[in-house]
């Protein structure tokens, strides 16, 4: 009985979906780690031109955005409802942002932005 147990938790655990988060993370690193050591007309020939680019001190940041949107999600308790109270709607905003630092203009490092916040 305790063998069917420890199955059936290591079942559960191997059948857990990937977090939105950690799939952002796994996709970006693949994306974007080739790129360290490219050129700026490398860079946008391989993923296309940045959404936004700065200078920050002695970088070039360009930016890279995905999956921005705006999420709702309603609250449809039954209990609520049935004495009368409103559903609770919860508005996201959500996006997930890429900076890509050159020195030199050369891809020298970057790093992301997972966002996902209440509207207020």
């Amino acid at each position: 009985m305790r063998f069917l147990a420890v199955v059936f938790v290591v079942i559960s655990i191997a059948a857990c979906e990937t977090p939105p988060k950690q799939q952002f993370e796994n996709s970006t690193y693949s994306k974007f780690s080739p790129l360290i050591g490219k050129s700026e007309d490398e860079v946008i020939s391989r993923i296309g031109a940045p959404a936004r680019v700065d200078n920050i001190g002695s970088y070039k940041v360009y930016y890279y955005i995905t999956d921005q949107g705006v999420v709702s999600q309603t609250d449809t308790n039954i209990w609520k409802a049935a004495w009368g109270r409103p559903a609770e709607v919860q508005t996201v905003r959500q996006y997930d942002q890429v900076r890509l630092y050159f020195k030199d203009g050369i891809a020298s490092r970057w790093d992301t932005e997972y966002v996902r916040a209440e509207d207020d």
